[in-house]
């Protein structure tokens, strides 16, 4: 307990550190690399007014009540659609929509704390995902990336349920991709020792080309929880993000969320 309490310390004055640094990103004239947010001359001008205007003259009735804290239903089936048409079987009791993906990982970090689910990260990665599983006094080890990804060599035997994260397309803050070799090993690692994979695929929608295949092929929505977001390929301020897994994973992180923010 108290090298966990020491390394939290240190851990927390890092980010207070890094936080005062990012906040230098708000100043006039600084050109910041800080953030994933869109070049504002990409974004249509007005949409926004247009896309609420359009919502509006349908009624008011959609926000008089607390609605489903999974998200609103057509919303997560136009989510699913896009995922079925990358030729993946997703449909909408496989989305828990979030306010962006930070609360995805936030309800991820609170489920693994509260069962104390073993977490493996790899490293470097967002900052966004360790402040959220320190945020729950959430202890996790670390996995380090190469250009290709995690080396799945690396890995020894897990505990059963084990969550590894990684951000395997256009990796943050590396860029790189996953290699189909370095996925097909962390597949195997996963079905090996029944474990799950936490995929941030939040910019996937921005890949030129061909992006790696989706944990959720392989080993599918059992073994996998993937991260999605509007915030780098629409507009981040709208806090739209989303998590796509198993039914039954889905039911049980909606009712921390319900808990969180109805």
């Amino acid at each position: 307990p108290e090298d966990h309490s020491s390394a939290r310390k240190i851990r927390e004055s890092l980010e207070r550190g890094l936080g005062d640094l990012m906040s230098l990103a708000n100043k006039p004239g600084i050109i910041a690399f800080t953030r994933g947010i869109a070049d504002p001359d990409t974004i249509e001008k007005g949409i926004l007014e247009r896309l609420v205007l359009r919502a509006l003259s349908r009624g008011e009735e959609l926000f008089r009540d607390y609605g489903d804290p999974r998200g609103m239903e057509p919303l997560r089936e136009e989510i699913a659609r896009l995922y079925r048409e990358q030729g993946l079987d997703v449909r909408a009791e496989n989305i828990l929509v979030t306010s962006g993906s930070q609360q995805a990982i936030s309800l991820i970090a609170q489920q693994a704390a509260e069962s104390r689910t073993p977490v493996l990260c790899e490293t470097p990665c967002y900052s966004g995902v360790t402040n959220a599983f320190n945020a729950f006094a959430l202890p996790f080890e670390t996995l380090p990336r190469g250009a290709d990804g995690p080396d799945p060599e690396s890995l020894g035997p897990a505990s059963e349920g084990t969550i590894l994260y990684l951000c395997p397309v256009l990796h943050n803050p590396s860029g790189t991709d996953i290699s189909d070799e370095r996925r097909k090993g962390l597949v195997r690692w996963v079905e090996e020792n029944d474990a799950v994979l936490l995929a941030d695929e939040v910019f996937r929608d921005l890949h030129f080309g061909s992006a790696p295949l989706s944990f959720l092929a392989e080993p599918g929505p059992e073994r996998a929880i993937i991260l999605g977001s509007l915030s780098k390929s629409f507009i981040s301020g709208l806090r739209v993000g989303w998590i796509v897994s198993s039914p039954e994973r889905i039911e049980s992180l909606t009712a921390i969320k319900k808990a969180m923010d109805l």
